[in-house]
């Protein structure tokens, strides 16, 4: 099995120092080794936006929505949950928050990106994290189980990139047109293939739960 990348962007350092630990807590009970899985955390908009850049796709990870710097109003965490799906649209992506679900602003939108096949789960921070270990350990495990049972679709993904890449540099016709036309079929028909394989993704969002608070 291939290691895990996990990433954890919260500018709280309690938070996510609860979560990195709930975290270890369910690999410890599942006698998952350390070298089976890495955690990386950032702590602003700008550092977590980098590294999701310059870093191969994560498998997992959580965003916090509420950042307290200067000057990230108009830049929450959405902002990086939409930039880590474009760079890598398999990585298991969830929202780590205590408010997302009390401010209605902020559940629309990731009721709109779950919609859009972006999002996969929520957690209410201190719900599942500290004490609640066993509900913690329940949530998460359909985002391992769903990581491990499904890495062969990131070797898909390479190819994706590869064959992307390689569009670029052939020429599909003389005529400008259809080149374009002939290019776009092939990255729609891939584009496809990946969402078909991950449409089944599980997810305790539904129309009837999404509002997490009272769990």
């Amino acid at each position: 099995m291939k290691q895990i990348k996990i990433l954890i962007a919260d500018d709280s350092f309690k938070d996510c120092q609860d979560l990195t630990n709930s975290l270890k807590k369910y690999f410890l009970a599942k006698r998952i080794s350390e070298g089976d899985y890495e955690i990386v955390s950032t702590d602003t908009i700008n550092s977590s936006l980098q590294v999701i850049s310059e870093n191969n796709p994560f498998d997992i990870f959580f965003a916090d929505i509420n950042f307290s710097e200067k000057g990230s109003e108009q830049r929450n965490g959405y902002v990086l949950i939409r930039e880590a799906f474009k760079l890598s649209p398999l990585t298991y992506i969830c929202v780590y928050s205590g408010i997302a679900d009390e401010d209605p602003s902020l559940q629309r939108e990731y009721i709109n990106l779950l919609k859009r096949g972006m999002l996969a789960d929520v957690y209410k921070k201190d719900f599942y994290t500290g004490s609640n270990q066993a509900e913690f350990n329940n949530r998460f495990k359909k985002a391992w189980n769903f990581c491990k049972n499904n890495q062969f679709t990131w070797d898909l993904w390479s190819n994706h990139e590869l064959i992307s890449s390689k569009l670029e540099n052939v020429n599909l016709s003389s005529n400008e047109d259809i080149h374009k036309n002939r290019k776009g079929e092939v990255e729609n028909n891939l584009d496809t293939i990946l969402f078909l394989l991950k449409r089944d993704k599980p997810s305790e969002m539904t129309g009837s739960n999404l509002i997490i608070g009272n769990q």
